[in-house]
């Protein structure tokens, strides 16, 4: 007789690992594990269904809510799996991975679970729970067993075996349709594990940057990127040092996103040739109404001005912003794609599609440029770079050359503003971001609210602005002169009437958006979230040519996924496509990693990914713009330095403590060695875990803490601090209760303030300060004011409740405090 019991656990934590053998594995006990959410197996469903699972000839059911638990160290134990009600948001991709895998080893699984899922999230199990009756399928009551990715699967939706009469019954018939043979055989599986993200270390390589833009790593490891103002940097990693290589005479007024944009390696780079070419925007006088796409050597660390080859000009206005495009890429036939951005204002339109055909009003118009078949704005141009400095047009662009009114070097056409583009070295399709307009809603007259895109091009193709956008939505042919509007235009037969068109009149037919999304949800693509957006094109992973002894690169999981970004919602995503390049799965990558507005990715030769982060302000020196590169540990994980100071300003002499405690290792028992280094010494000036430095010299000082574990893993963080004033000390007095208001008791206060420097140079200027009071209706954020993890607004607390408001939304992606940005300051 066989021994039954129920087990009922919230974790599994006293699950010892499993060791999978190399070849087939026959099971010698009959057990079933079950997740479910605990709010769903408490149910009265739930709990029919522990009744009758309670009475099974089985050795074991062990029922768990943790998620944990379906891992491969714990799942291949189990004969067969129960999935009841999952809530499948929560899972991550190792959860997805590991399932998967269990069941194509041979194993079974029953899912009790709705048919309705978040779109892309997790296709595997869509598809499960999803199925349909087919002829090789059996039906068992309300359910159906069938084959599935290399295992079994039964399918019921919820309630059904609890109305049915024989429920019980059905669901022992599931359960031993899954067990089967009850052997397993991971040796068969191809699929690759996930990686928790706890085995990714972002380190930063360098936080002195001012507006990045574009970079390429080089066959050396050393970092060659761009800033928009017009320097060009290399981090050396063997020094661990910036040094600016050159400085490009740009001009960044006018439209002033224009500047040092793009810059790409040639193929050949480091074998036959030195080669690098890069797209700006000569003279700082703003001058020269063109965009040049220059080829240069770079060589032994050093551009070679002379060596400059104009390939390429764009002509562009500079009369008003925006939109410069600037993204260059090789293709794995060795042609050059370029992006161009619109170059049209997005001020005057409404947030909607410029089209305004006034006399002298061109800047405002996008028919000039994208849907301008002779012009080469809001493109993305293919090229063949020939050695002497020129190009040729290869086959298969737009436009055949010698066509009438066109230009052969275009591509793809109807961009807006394609600021990253990227191409699948595998299949030579062409992927690219698209920033949108600005309307936040649909609008009677004037058009759909404005979507973002990525774009998939297989082959050359107009994808629509500005006369569509997302899934070829339909903007009406506004009169500008007398606000009248017209009707759309036909995405198969569009035509562009516009007298600032220099080229065809008929168009070819507009492609509709690849992935598109509003600033609210998507209904289509809710994985994207909301708020702000500026979509950007980033790498795949191939691991064929990385090096073969790095132990940075990215996991085999990686293998042929294409990498986006999010520049506004400062996030990267990862997306699974199918050999015909249609999407099949979003996930997350490192969802919790700080990122700040990243605006290029690149995984460099040793397989890491390099980031360069913006930071949070339009056009600023942000202190959060930084290049650092995201590194996987298969093995042994660096540890993760956390530093405290007592003070990061203050007079000269100045004493800091510091604290090195919170550094943490994720490797349970490593021990760790802890490094203190002062700016420039290479020599340590500690080992402390704790410990106090005092600085003489007024300027700016670099405390770095390096952390090693017992593997010889490193890793560091540094701190800046300002030597030189000393902040102003300020003491509030108040006689009255400090705890409580009551709304009539009135008080008396004496404000007391210390200032070095002030009291020194003559004393404290009483107008110099200012007493206000405010009332806060949010008790967490008068809460986070306490505990210092909220700052109050500059200038009057009238302020107070409106910046509550605005810190828990986008606003801050395009309005500053102080200063006038892309939008107006908080002030105003």
């Amino acid at each position: 007789m066989r021994f039954r019991f129920l087990l009922l656990a919230g974790a599994m934590t006293w699950l010892t690992a499993c060791q999978r053998e190399a070849g087939p594995v026959q099971r010698t006990l009959r057990q079933l594990l079950v997740y479910s959410p605990t709010s769903a197996w408490q149910s009265e469903e739930g709990q029919q269904l522990a009744r009758w699972l309670g009475q099974l000839p089985l050795d074991a059911v062990v029922v768990t809510h943790s998620r944990d638990s379906l891992s491969e160290e714990v799942l291949p134990r189990y004969s067969a799996l129960l999935l009841y009600q999952t809530d499948e948001d929560s899972f991550q991709i190792w959860h997805h991975a590991d399932l998967e895998r269990y069941v194509a080893a041979g194993n079974g699984v029953v899912a009790i679970d709705a048919d309705s899922v978040t779109p892309y999230l997790w296709p595997w199990y869509d598809s499960l729970v999803s199925h349909r009756l087919s002829a090789n399928d059996t039906r068992l009551g309300p359910c159906i067993a069938f084959a599935y990715a290399g295992g079994r699967a039964v399918r019921c939706l919820p309630g059904s075996l609890a109305q049915a009469d024989s429920g019980g019954q059905y669901l022992a018939q599931a359960v031993e349709y899954a067990i089967g043979p009850n052997r397993y055989d991971y040796a068969s599986v191809v699929q690759p594990r996930a990686p928790h993200f706890n085995r990714f270390t972002k380190v930063v390589l360098d936080d002195d940057i001012y507006e990045p833009m574009e970079m390429v790593v080089l066959p050396d490891m050393k970092v060659l990127f761009l800033e928009r103002r017009g320097k060009m940097k290399l981090y050396d990693p063997y020094r661990k040092r910036t040094t600016v290589v050159a400085e490009f005479d740009v001009c960044i007024e006018g439209n002033y996103e224009d500047g040092l944009h793009g810059v790409a390696l040639d193929p050949a780079y480091g074998k036959d040739n030195w080669w690098i070419y890069v797209y700006y925007s000569p003279s700082s006088r703003c001058d020269v109404p063109e965009q040049y796409l220059s080829r240069f050597v770079f060589r032994d660390d050093s551009l070679h001005w002379h060596t400059e080859k104009v390939m390429l000009k764009v002509p562009v206005q500079r009369e008003t912003c925006c939109h410069s495009g600037g993204s260059v890429e090789f293709g794995p036939d060795g042609l050059l794609y370029l992006s161009t951005g619109d170059n049209t204002s997005s001020k005057e339109s409404d947030g909607y599609s410029p089209l305004d055909e006034r006399p002298g009003r061109a800047p405002f118009d996008a028919q000039k440029s994208s849907s301008n078949t002779n012009d080469l704005r809001g493109k993305i141009l293919r090229i063949r770079p020939e050695p002497d400095g020129t190009y040729s047009i290869p086959e298969g662009n737009l436009f055949p050359p010698g066509t009438p009114g066109t230009r052969p070097e275009i591509y793809a056409m109807g961009c807006r503003n394609p600021f990253r583009i990227s191409i699948d070295r595998k299949t030579g399709w062409l992927y690219w971001g698209d920033v949108g307009p600005d309307a936040g809603t649909d609008h009677p007259r004037y058009g759909p609210q404005s979507y973002d895109e990525w774009n998939q091009a297989k082959g050359p193709g107009n994808f629509g602005w500005p006369y569509f956008e997302a899934d070829n939505k339909a903007f009406p042919m506004r009169d500008f002169a007398t606000d009248e509007v017209g009707p759309p235009q036909d995405p198969q037969h569009p035509v562009n009437e516009s007298p600032n068109n220099t080229g065809l009149r008929e168009l070819p037919p507009a492609q509709p958006a690849w992935i598109w999304y509003p600033y609210g949800p998507s209904k289509e693509f809710p994985l994207l979230g909301q708020g702000s957006r500026s979509a950007m094109a980033g790498p795949f992973y191939y691991g064929d040519r990385v090096i073969p002894t790095s132990t940075v690169r990215f996991p085999e999981y990686y293998e042929g996924k294409f990498f986006i970004f999010e520049w506004a919602r400062s996030w990267i995503k990862v997306l699974t496509l199918d050999e015909e390049g249609r999407l099949l799965k979003m996930e997350p990558f490192c969802p919790d990693m700080p990122i700040s507005k990243p605006i290029e990715l690149e995984f460099g030769p040793d397989g890491a990914l390099y980031v360069l982060e913006y930071g949070r302000q339009y056009f600023m020196n942000n202190p959060d713009a930084m290049l650092s590169r995201i590194e996987f540990a298969a093995g042994n994980r660096a540890p993760v330095p956390k530093v405290w100071v007592s003070r990061t300003h203050g007079a000269a002499p100045l004493e800091v403590a510091v604290d090195a405690s919170a550094s943490f290792d994720y490797d349970a028992g490593d021990t760790l060695t802890v490094s203190w280094f002062l700016d420039d010494d290479e020599q340590a000036a500690s080992h402390a875990l704790r410990d106090t430095f005092a600085f003489a010299q007024a300027g700016y000082h670099t405390i770095r803490l390096s952390v090693q574990d017992a593997q010889g893993a490193t890793a560091w963080q540094d701190v800046r601090v300002a030597v030189g004033n000393e902040p102003p000390r300020v003491h509030l007095a108040y006689d009255a209760n400090r705890s409580f208001y009551f709304g009539r008791q009135g008080g008396t206060y004496r404000v007391e303030v210390e200032d070095p420097e002030d009291e020194a140079a003559g004393g404290i200027a009483r107008d110099r300060i200012v007493v206000q009071q405010s009332w806060v209706s949010d008790p967490e954020f008068l809460n986070r004011l306490r505990q210092g993890k909220e700052t109050l607004p500059e200038g009057t607390l009238a302020w107070i409740e409106g910046l509550r408001l605005i810190r828990q939304s986008d606003c801050f992606t395009c309005h500053e405090m102080e200063a006038e940005n892309i939008g107006p300051s908080f002030r105003e």
